[in-house]
C-alpha cells in the first residue's frame, strides 16, 4: 500500500510577511534590552570585555573573531529568512539574530573599546555573559527542540503508519 503525504502547509504572502516582521521585532527587542543592560553594567563598572567569541576563544585575534562572527550572523540570517515558517521558528531565529547583533555592535566598539561587554556571572559557571548570550542560547535550544520534536514525531508516525503532520492533523492517504 502506497501512502500519499502532501507537503506541509507553509505560510505565504501576508502570513510569511507577518512572521518575518515578528522575527525582526524580536531582533530589535533583544538588541535594545541587551544594550540597555550593558550600559547599566558599564556605568556600575561591573563588566568584563571579551574581545573573542564564546568563552574568550580567539581573544588574542579580535579581527578574526569579528570576521567569524559576521559570517555566522549572515549565514544564520539567510537560513532564518528562508527556513523559518512557524511562530516558534520566527521567535527562535529572532532571539539568535538579536543576540548576534547585540554582541556584534560591541565588537564594533561604538563609543568604547571593541569587545563584547559581559556582565553576568554565576558561581561555578566558567565565563561571564550577557543578555545577548542568553538570547542566543535560548534560540538555539528552541531550534534544537523543534527539530528533535519533528524527528521524534515523524519516527513515531512512521512506525504507527499514521498519516499526520507534526501538528497532529490528518493528511489523508491514497492507495494504489
Amino acid at each position: 500500500m502506497k501512502h500519499f503525504q502532501p507537503a506541509p502547509r507553509v505560510p505565504t504572502g501576508r502570513a510569511l510577511m507577518l512572521g518575518r516582521l515578528a522575527m525582526t521585532g524580536t531582533v530589535l527587542a533583544v538588541v535594545v534590552i541587551d544594550e540597555a543592560t550593558k550600559a547599566v553594567a558599564l556605568g556600575r563598572g561591573v563588566v568584563h570585555v571579551n574581545q573573542g567569541v564564546s568563552f574568550g576563544l580567539l581573544a588574542e585575534r579580535p579581527a578574526v573573531a569579528a570576521l567569524l562572527s559576521t559570517v555566522v550572523l549572515m549565514v544564520v540570517a539567510t537560513v532564518a529568512w528562508k527556513w523559518a515558517r512557524t511562530a516558534p521558528q520566527f521567535l527562535a531565529f529572532g532571539l539568535i539574530l538579536g543576540g548576534a547583533v547585540g554582541n556584534g555592535l560591541n565588537r564594533l566598539g561604538l563609543g568604547r573599546s571593541a569587545g563584547v561587554v559581559d556582565w553576568i556571572t554565576m558561581p561555578g559557571y566558567p565565563a561571564a555573559f550577557n543578555v545577548a548570550d542568553i538570547a542566543i542560547r535560548l534560540g538555539v535550544v528552541m531550534i534544537v527542540g523543534q527539530l528533535a520534536w519533528s524527528l521524534l514525531h515523524a519516527q513515531a508516525s512512521k512506525s504507527r503508519g499514521d498519516l499526520q503532520d507534526p501538528n497532529g492533523n490528518a493528511r489523508g492517504s491514497m492507495t494504489g
